[in-house]
């Protein structure tokens, strides 16, 4: 994660990301960077989102994102937008298996 991406979410410049500042940025500027799957989201599944994200990234159990730990791994945007993308997937994978056992007919023997 960047110095300035962190900056964006850290609201009130504490050096910690909090649930609340991230709630805020996913509703308001990350939604301009993270594009449709953020948008088509309830408000439920961001806070799920960001609860996962935390859980996975809140590595001293503070309830806090400190910046070592937003640029750990893969990064907290990266983390978000990873799981943004498995949620496309997930749906996009959902509609493409709608309709495609049927989708041609049987062939019988004598058609083959």
């Amino acid at each position: 994660m960047s110095a300035m991406a962190f900056q964006m979410i850290d609201q009130d410049h504490n050096e910690k990301i909090t649930k609340r500042e991230t709630k805020a940025f996913l509703n308001g500027m990350g939604a301009m960077f993270l594009g449709d799957a953020l948008t088509k989201m309830s408000e439920q599944e961001k806070k799920e989102l960001v609860d996962t994200v935390f859980q996975k990234l809140d590595t001293n159990g503070d309830k806090k994102i400190s910046k070592p730990e937003a640029t750990a791994g893969s990064g907290f945007v990266q983390e978000i937008m990873d799981k943004l993308k498995g949620s496309e997937e997930e749906e996009d994978g959902e509609d493409d298996d709608e309709g495609k056992a049927g989708d041609e007919p049987e062939k019988k023997g004598s058609e083959l």
